[in-house]
Order: structure tokens, then C-alpha cells, then sequence
């Protein structure tokens, strides 16, 4: 438990599906199973919908792209706690939620088992569902553009950490966001 934050269900979903290779398909799981289990509201989006969040993000041009993420697995580790890392985390959290849940909700959740915590989830990916993941990627972003984005009042309200990483990505995207 830290700031307030009492994520069970999300560490659960760790525990009970293992976690040993990939962090977008781990953490989009936990989160998925967070939303869907519990009525906390906790670290990285704090019931707030995932997918408008994600949807926001994109609008204001602060997203990595999805093979960045697949390959950088530093961007998920708490090794470096500054204000930088600590936003790339959260961006990685709230993408890797997003894309989890779209694939969950699209292609079925047995599939996403098939690709879950896979050392090699590009190749993972095109044997499961037959795409390639740049394929897969412009669907998700079709999918996240279709749904409702969360008001600013939402997105910026001073119950949780969003405004201050978010105000904190969008001002340094260029630097953040460059190619890792």
C-alpha cells in the first residue's frame, strides 16, 4: 500500500497468472482485472476509463509507440524514481491497459491468454492473431479513437496523481517521447 493506493486485485492478477518476461501483456491484465474487480481507486488511472484516458493522451500527441514499449522494458521498472521515469511508467501502464483490453475485448480472452507474459510477444502476437503488431496497433488506435475521451475536468481533477504526470508528459513530450 503506498500514497494511499491499495492495489489487491492488481497484484493479485501477478501472483495468480505469473509474470516473468513481458510487462505490456502483465500490467494490461492486472489493470484489466483491476477495472473489472474492484472498487478502489488506485495507481495508474484510478477508475478512471482507461480507454479515455488513452484516448486523451493521443489527442495531445503524448503515446509510445506500441514496439517501444514490447522492447524498452526499462520503461516499467522503479529502479530510477525520478519525475521522468515515474511519467514513461504511467504512460506505459495506461498504454499497455489499453491495448491489453482492446485485444481482450476484440479477439477474445483465451487468445490474450496465448500471447500473456511471452518472451517474444511481436512474433507471440503475429502466430496468435495473424497480424502483424503495426497492424494491430492502427486497430487500437481506431478502437480508443471511437470512445468517449474524459473530460479535462476528469482528467485533471486533484484526486490522484493524472494531473500532475500528465501536465508533466505533455509539456516534456518532445524530450520523453523521442525514440528510446
Amino acid at each position: 500500500m503506498k500514497d494511499g493506493d491499495y492495489p489487491l486485485v492488481h497484484e493479485l492478477t501477478h501472483v495468480l497468472f505469473g509474470h516473468n518476461h513481458d510487462h505490456v501483456t502483465q500490467e494490461g491484465l492486472a489493470i484489466f482485472m483491476q477495472d473489472s474487480y474492484s472498487d478502489e481507486k488506485v495507481f495508474p488511472n484510478y477508475k478512471g476509463d482507461i480507454h479515455g484516458i488513452m484516448n486523451y493522451l493521443m489527442m495531445q500527441e503524448v503515446m509510445l509507440p506500441l514496439e517501444t514499449l514490447l522492447q524498452k522494458d526499462q520503461i516499467f521498472s522503479y529502479l530510477n524514481p525520478n519525475k521522468d521515469s515515474h511519467s514513461l511508467r504511467w504512460l506505459a501502464y495506461i498504454e499497455s491497459a489499453s491495448f491489453s483490453s482492446f485485444l481482450i475485448h476484440e479477439y477474445g480472452f483465451e487468445s490474450f491468454l496465448k500471447i500473456y507474459d511471452k518472451p517474444n510477444l511481436t512474433n507471440e502476437i503475429h502466430t496468435v492473431y495473424g497480424k502483424k503488431l503495426e497492424q494491430l496497433e492502427d486497430e487500437w488506435k481506431e478502437f480508443v479513437q471511437k470512445k468517449p475521451v474524459l473530460n479535462e475536468e476528469l482528467i485533471h481533477r486533484n484526486d490522484s496523481q493524472l494531473p500532475e504526470i500528465i501536465n508533466h508528459l505533455e509539456l516534456n513530450k518532445s524530450e520523453l517521447l523521442k525514440p528510446l
